[in-house]
């Protein structure tokens, strides 16, 4: 069971790190001004850009808080039984069924 625990230590820990320096490059892109000369229909465009890119940051910035206090949960020998007991606990619905072809 150890090695999964660092299996899935290691994947949030990579989750974070790559959640961050997406975040960097969002805001990287929403700084950058955009210039007086662009014309009105690709500044809106431009705005358009900087404000999803603002939004994608504070998504992925929320994503990466939650992993985070999923990572300090790990600590608590506990919390992978609480996976693999809701896992349990999961009942195949509509969509499922769908799939399987069922």
């Amino acid at each position: 069971m150890s090695s999964n625990k660092e299996y899935i230590k290691e994947t949030l820990q990579r989750l974070i790190d790559s959640g961050k320096i997406a975040i960097d490059t969002l805001i990287s892109d929403v700084e950058k001004p955009i210039s007086d000369e662009v014309l009105d229909e690709k500044r809106k465009s431009a705005l358009d850009s900087k404000k999803r890119a603002f939004l994608d940051a504070q998504e992925i910035l929320e994503g990466v808080q939650r992993i985070e206090e999923q990572l300090y949960r790990l600590e608590d020998e506990d919390y992978l039984g609480q996976i693999d007991n809701s896992k349990k606990d999961f009942n195949i619905g509509f969509a499922e069924k769908m799939a399987r072809g069922g």
